[in-house]
């Protein structure tokens, strides 16, 4: 009980000033209605000037024009207020749907969304979608720029025991992507912290081929990195996968990579094979269970 009331505390804080305003936009169309407006307030023939015009005309027609009116007008003030504002703020794990950020991007008019603290499924989706103008991964200066990073790709396979391992490709990701037969493919991108055997589920073994992108300098340390060669070796394996339609994507990418990835990688505007993308998630929790979902969020 007390972790459930937890969790409906922190989704509270996390929107409560878009509650407010969707509040006050809702009381706005209902104050007509309470107070009689048009009954009780003479109007005279209006300038030019739209914002009368716009009062004038809901003031003839009735309340229901009246309450529009108010709530046009208040939304043209919230965007003016929160142009300059970011979603997503404060040391929250900020979940919210694809439809409450839709609704404060367009009504509200926040243009800036922070993508810290943000599952990634819902980052490859607020990117890909452009539901926002503007996207912050936080500060450079918390990225350490890994010019020199050495990335390794790797292949799921079990072996005669059934025992699971990662087998090293010595060959470029163009090269290996070449070679790939099959229509769906798995694809685990470790970046911050390095994905081991078992944190994939049985499927990337038992189904379709599944690769392991890593970058090397993760298996000693978790800074967070900047990684252009990982972004690029991303770019070349998938850009060169010959008529693979579906990728499940299992990421632990930090969020400039991530929108990195997804602005260099799979915003392609349909120019592609690929149908289908689908993103499988790790659970947040403290327990160190990291093993990824078998279920996956689709993104297209």
């Amino acid at each position: 009980m007390l972790k459930k009331l937890k969790w409906l505390w922190n989704r509270i804080c996390d929107g409560f000033e878009q509650y407010i305003e969707f509040a006050i936009l809702v009381g706005a169309f209902l104050v007509p209605f309470r107070f009689n407006v048009q009954a009780n307030v003479e109007f005279d023939k209006p300038s030019m000037d739209v914002k009368e015009l716009l009062i004038y005309y809901a003031l003839k027609h009735g309340n229901v024009y009246i309450g529009i009116a108010l709530v046009v007008l208040i939304i043209i003030l919230f965007h003016r207020i929160n142009k300059d504002r970011t979603m997503n703020r404060g040391n929250l794990y900020h979940v919210h749907t694809m439809f409450w950020y839709s609704l404060c991007s367009w009504i509200l008019g926040y243009k800036t969304c922070s993508l810290v603290r943000v599952p990634i499924a819902t980052q490859f989706k607020l990117v890909l979608k452009d539901t926002f103008q503007h996207y912050d991964y936080g500060s450079d200066d918390a990225y350490t720029k890994a010019e020199k990073d050495k990335i390794i790709i790797q292949r799921c396979v079990k072996d005669d025991k059934g025992t699971k391992a990662f087998k090293i490709i010595d060959q470029t990701a163009d090269t290996v992507a070449q070679g790939v037969d099959d229509e769906v493919i798995n694809i685990a991108i470790s970046d911050t912290y390095p994905i081991k055997e078992d944190m994939l589920p049985d499927s990337c073994y038992n189904s379709h081929p599944t690769f392991v992108i890593q970058r090397e300098s993760n298996i000693k340390t978790r800074v967070r990195c900047y990684s252009p060669n990982l972004i690029h070796t991303v770019n070349d394996f998938v850009r060169n996968l010959p008529g693979v339609a579906e990728i499940h994507i299992y990421p632990t990418t930090n969020p400039k990579n991530t929108f990195r990835i997804v602005e260099d990688v799979f915003k392609t505007a349909g120019r592609d094979n690929i149908q289908k993308l689908y993103v499988h998630t790790q659970p947040n929790s403290s327990k160190g269970d990291w093993k990824f979902s078998d279920k996956a969020k689709r993104i297209y």
